[in-house]
């Protein structure tokens, strides 16, 4: 499987250039977690840490759609982007767009 955008990278350089974008949405996802619950940073901008990671994970799985690790064919890689990206969108259309949750929700 290739990338689309990237056609001239084989699979395994594919795979190994998106590894730094996992970590770094997952961090930023694990901090505004923790901050939204009080329990690492009270009073942080765990929105803004939100909305960075979420652009983070899309600019990891933008580039290499259809060359998703570890998938067996095209088409499961194709359906895990998917699923990976509309989560990402419905998130950051949940704080952008809708901004909930709001902030009478949680007392900050």
């Amino acid at each position: 499987m290739r990338s689309r955008l990237l056609p001239g990278l084989g699979p395994d350089t594919a795979a190994a250039m998106t590894i730094p974008f996992w970590p770094v949405a997952t961090a930023g996802l694990l901090v505004a977690a923790l901050s939204f619950s009080g329990i690492l940073i009270p009073e942080a901008p765990w929105r803004q840490i939100v909305v960075g990671s979420g652009i983070v994970s899309i600019a990891g799985i933008a580039p290499f759609a259809g060359a998703w690790p570890g998938s067996p064919t095209e088409l499961r890689s194709m359906l895990n982007t998917g699923v990976a990206m509309a989560k990402n969108f419905a998130v950051l259309r949940a704080l952008l767009w809708l901004h909930w949750p709001a902030q009478e929700m949680f007392g900050k």
